[in-house]
């Protein structure tokens, strides 16, 4: 089966959308077949968003899926998903102060088992 990784586009919009439908925050292009919008968590504002899926040349079946990543982690937390090629994920941990419960050194250990195909 041939695979056409160009035939769909993903794209974002806060608040209404444009009559033009021209956005930056967009993907056009998959390796995977998977089209994913990574907003940096700085950049999200409480409304209402809008997503359009635009088809190219031939038509295409497709899913959606409206996933909002948590950035706050806390000790031992463990959050699993799937990142596409040229996007990234952002997580943070506060470690130390006044109320931290465990002394020594904290690590951040990261999973990629690659016959899997995602991180845990």
């Amino acid at each position: 089966m041939k695979y056409n990784f160009e035939a769909l586009s993903l794209h974002m919009f806060f608040g209404a959308l444009p009559p033009d439908r021209k956005t930056d925050t967009k993907s056009t292009f998959s390796s995977d077949l998977t089209w994913s919008l990574a907003v940096n968590s700085h950049d999200i504002e409480p409304g209402s968003y809008f997503f359009s899926v635009k088809c190219g040349t031939e038509g295409t079946k497709f899913r959606v899926l409206g996933m909002l990543t948590k950035a706050h982690m806390e000790s031992e937390d463990r959050i699993s998903g799937m990142v596409c090629p040229g996007d990234m994920v952002y997580h943070y941990v506060e470690v130390g102060g006044e109320n931290s419960t465990s002394p020594g050194h904290k690590r951040l250990l990261s999973e990629s088992p690659h016959n899997f195909g995602h991180a845990k």
